[in-house]
């Protein structure tokens, strides 16, 4: 054999390693995207059917710090989490809220917003809320800069 043959051979190794090393890092890169693109809607990807929710009630956000727009809705369920955390039912993509912010819980027949001990707090109609509040239809909930409505 000589140098040239042997050479080819092993350009075409190369070459071959190379496009496997490309195919690899392009479905590493997909997966990755896919994986991203779930964690960003995760505020509704793990929610149920609305024939299959226990409560009726939804939290409509006025600004777009969220990982839906303005308008859209936020249906509840019996323990709702809230803040920047992407294991959050609803996520705030704000630097100010914490990773668990606050929650609403439904026991039946009312809506309750706990603040779990957050530094910037949690508000309702402009007062803060130390430790819980009963929600009613209207509410505006404040939670770092981001405003939510509560409908019932």
């Amino acid at each position: 054999m000589t140098l040239d043959v042997i050479l080819q051979a092993v350009l075409r190794y190369i070459l071959l390693v190379i496009f496997y090393f490309f195919l690899f890092a392009l479905i590493l890169s997909i997966t990755r995207e896919i994986k991203r693109k779930g964690r960003d809607r995760a505020g509704t990807a793990r929610k149920p059917l609305y024939s299959e929710r226990k409560t009726g009630a939804f939290l409509i956000p006025d600004n777009y710090f969220l990982t839906k727009g303005r308008g859209d809705r936020y249906f509840l369920d019996e323990h709702t989490s809230i803040g920047n955390h992407p294991d959050n039912d609803i996520i705030i993509k704000s630097p100010y809220a914490s990773a668990r912010h606050a929650v609403i819980i439904f026991d039946g027949n009312k809506y309750i917003l706990k603040d779990l001990g957050s530094s910037k707090s949690t508000f309702v109609n402009g007062s803060m809320v130390k430790t819980e509040k009963v929600l009613t239809d209207g509410d505006r909930l404040k939670i770092a800069g981001v405003t939510l409505r509560f409908v019932r």
